[in-house]
């Protein structure tokens, strides 16, 4: 069974995902909130980071840091975004690893994500986004 995501409003500006597995969390409209955006690009990021793991891992090992930074060019105009710039950093200073192993490592982590980021396949195409209205009365 697929896992269930919903949305709930709990504030004017703040809402709450959920999901079935019992997974939450609060984004919204603030200061100290993430936006639906912000939102978006954390689940290119994340994807690609968390497709990364098992190069990083098998290569450096399993407390290897590695993160990402995202970027997006956005179309005011149209309101989206048309483009991603996603920077993903593994923290090699702790290992012994020579220029040719780095550079094995890094495109070892692209092939990952290219073969692994749900986000990343689901962005490059256009996805269609079928939405329903229920007015309870």
């Amino acid at each position: 069974m697929a896992k269930r995501i919903w949305v709930e409003r709990t504030s004017d500006t703040t809402f709450e995902a959920h999901s079935s597995t019992g997974a939450s969390i609060t984004f919204g409209y603030g200061d100290d909130l993430f936006d639906p955006g912000d939102l978006v690009k954390i689940a290119a990021a994340g994807c690609a980071v968390s497709s990364s793991r098992f190069p990083v891992d098998h290569t450096i090992g399993s407390d290897a840091p590695l993160s990402a930074d995202i970027d997006a060019a956005y179309d005011k105009d149209e309101d989206r975004f048309t483009d991603f710039s996603e920077n993903i950093t593994v923290d090699a200073s702790g290992s012994d690893l020579s220029d040719a192993d780095a550079e094995t490592l890094a495109k070892r982590v692209r092939a990952y994500i290219e073969k692994q980021c749900t986000v990343a396949h689901t962005y490059r195409q256009a996805t269609p986004v079928t939405i329903s209205v229920t007015v309870k009365r």
